[in-house]
């Protein structure tokens, strides 16, 4: 009787015959245990915990055709600002204007990395001269003029859009041009008004996240 010997799985028709000399297996290619899918996956990748934040770009990584585009945008931006203006004086907080400052922060993430970089230091440099007095504040405002005063100037006249869009309405003769006029003067007043109570709503926002009361 010949003497009984140990097959190799690819005698026994368990896995492919190997070209080379006998290897060892492991247990998935021998059918003992699921074979692998994929591949170990991060916890941000499982949605586990948030995705880290990509770095923001620097200044000196940008080109100066780059900062270019922040004229339309500042112009755009300074747009919505003013019609927020409007939309505060009828209700600070209103799901309008609330829809209105998110397009504003929408227009902010745009602009380039330079462009933020001052805009950063102008609030900066306006917070700082909040609590002093106006000709302290007149220096602040030409202060921060200077940090970016083309950005700055193209802001405001976006801004000034509704202002100066009713304006238009003056025509030739003496009754529509005080219209315009009166027009022009009610919709800065109303933009002065929109300022000031958007001014105390961000405000008092601003103190109610130091509590545990709701901020709206």
């Amino acid at each position: 009787m010949a003497e009984q010997r140990g097959y190799s799985p690819e005698e026994l028709g368990l896995i492919p015959r190997a070209a080379e000399a006998s290897r060892g297996y492991t247990p998935e290619e021998l059918g003992l245990v699921p074979k692998a899918v994929g591949r170990g996956y991060t916890p941000e990748e499982l949605g586990l915990v948030p995705k880290a934040a990509k770095p923001e770009p620097k200044p000196e990584d940008q080109s100066v055709l780059r900062q270019v585009a922040d004229l339309p945008l500042q112009l755009g931006k300074g747009a919505v600002t003013g019609i927020r203006m409007i939309a505060d004086a009828f209700g600070a907080g209103s799901d309008f204007s609330k829809s209105l400052k998110g397009s504003e922060d929408y227009i902010a993430s745009l602009m380039s990395a330079q462009s933020k970089e001052d805009s950063k230091e102008i609030s900066r440099i306006m917070k700082d001269a909040e609590d002093k007095g106006v000709l302290d504040q007149v220096k602040a405002g030409l202060k921060a003029l200077s940090v970016a005063p083309i950005d700055t100037i193209v802001n405001a006249l976006g801004t000034s859009a509704p202002v100066i869009l009713s304006g238009l309405v003056t025509g030739g003769s003496a009754v529509p041009a005080i219209v315009g006029v009166g027009a022009r003067a009610a919709i800065g007043a109303t933009m002065g008004a929109g300022t000031v109570k958007g001014t105390i709503y961000d405000a008092v926002k601003e103190e109610l996240g130091k509590t545990d009361k709701p901020k709206d």
